[in-house]
């Protein structure tokens, strides 16, 4: 049953313990009731630990609404798909683990259904299919999220045409995870994801401060056709990621803040990749610290929301825009990674020492007349 909300985050709990042995996934593919499609807006499939097992194939209950955080969804991802998207085959020689040996994980699928006409009554027995298969393949899939934290502290103003966020995942995380492949890992696919105001994504590439081609570039994002990108790509120990999202606001006249809604925003790429690191997520988030004005006690202080300090804000004013974009390029970030272990480490970083010292140069396109 879907509420008639806005905005609702439905789960259920599930397992593969009754494959009994290590399967890979080599295929998901959403299945949209029929005339539902407007309503599901995206899916996502997390594997999280200590959740209890009586849950399994339990009835759905919102998200993040119940008391029981193992409920909430993890960082884990399994499988993503958003309005548009199509089923996803992996390539012939990878495939992603399930049931593996030892494994007490459960999984949780998440269905995020847009209702802006608040409609009552209505039933959904939309899904998901994945094909698996006990023949192992060559290697091991992972996939990396690189993602700014789904909250308030995503701030887009308005009245901007084309307004950039940033993620980061530096150097010296990547370079952790990934000294153990001296070839580095093969990037098969990207999924790219942000909400209504969402105008252009690219998730950049730094070597040792020379920019690469990017994983991924949608120059013109839509939010109505979020498919996979393929890719055919190395990620190696030395590189960075910088995710950029470009939004356009000029039709709001209040500030933008991330959330979960489908008025609100996210900017998040899923980085699809084998053989398998131990790595999972990268986040980051501004600390906005000229903008605070209450007592500091300590770094964490720069964590609070800061929407009554931005809601107050002329962004009429051109110096008001430029002193905010220049916090963004300057000043501090609050930084978490997260690894196999489900464990997450948090410093601060700079932004600046992100940025490639050779800038990657686009070749013309030979290929359109002009």
């Amino acid at each position: 049953h879907v509420p008639a909300n806005d905005t609702t985050y439905s789960c259920r709990v599930f397992d593969f313990s009754s494959l009994q042995k290590k399967h890979h996934l080599i295929k998901f593919e959403v299945q949209v009731q029929k005339g539902h499609e407007v309503l599901v807006h995206h899916l996502v499939v997390y594997k999280c630990p200590g959740i209890n097992r009586n849950l399994v194939n339990s009835p759905n209950y919102i998200c993040n609404e119940d008391s029981d955080k193992t409920k909430q969804p993890c960082g884990k991802i399994v499988a993503i798909w958003a309005v548009g998207g199509e089923a996803f085959y992996f390539p012939t020689e990878a495939g992603l683990p399930v049931a593996e040996p030892g494994d007490t994980e459960l999984y949780i699928m998440e269905t995020h259904y847009n209702n802006p006409e608040l409609k009552s009554g209505m039933v959904d027995n939309s899904g998901i299919r994945f094909t698996v298969t006990p023949t192992l393949r060559l290697h091991d899939a992972g996939i990396l999220e690189v993602t700014a934290p789904v909250d308030t502290n995503l701030v887009i103003p308005p009245h901007q045409s084309n307004f950039v966020s940033s993620v980061y995942c530096n150097e010296s995380t990547v370079t952790e995870f990934l000294q153990e492949y001296p070839n580095g890992v093969n990037v098969f696919g990207v999924q790219q994801h942000a909400h209504l105001l969402g105008k252009a994504i690219k998730t950049r590439v730094i070597h040792k401060g020379v920019e690469q081609k990017p994983l991924a570039d949608d120059k013109y994002y839509d939010f109505n056709y979020q498919d996979f990108r393929r890719a055919n790509r190395t990620l190696r120990a030395g590189d960075s990621l910088i995710l950029e999202c470009t939004y356009d606001s000029t039709g709001q006249t209040n500030v933008t803040y991330g959330g979960y809604s489908t008025q609100e925003e996210m900017c998040i790429a899923f980085i699809f990749h084998y053989p398998r690191t131990r790595l999972f997520n990268c986040q980051s988030k501004p600390l906005y610290k000229r903008f605070h004005t209450g007592p500091v006690v300590g770094w964490w202080s720069y964590l609070a929301p800061l929407t009554s300090t931005f809601d107050a804000i002329d962004w009429t004013n051109a110096s008001v825009i430029r002193e905010f974009k220049d916090s963004l390029e300057n000043d501090q970030y609050f930084y978490v990674y997260g690894h196999d272990s489900n464990q997450y480490n948090y410093t601060m970083m700079d932004p600046k020492s992100m940025y490639p010292n050779v800038p990657y140069t686009e070749p013309p396109n030979t290929q359109c007349g002009v």
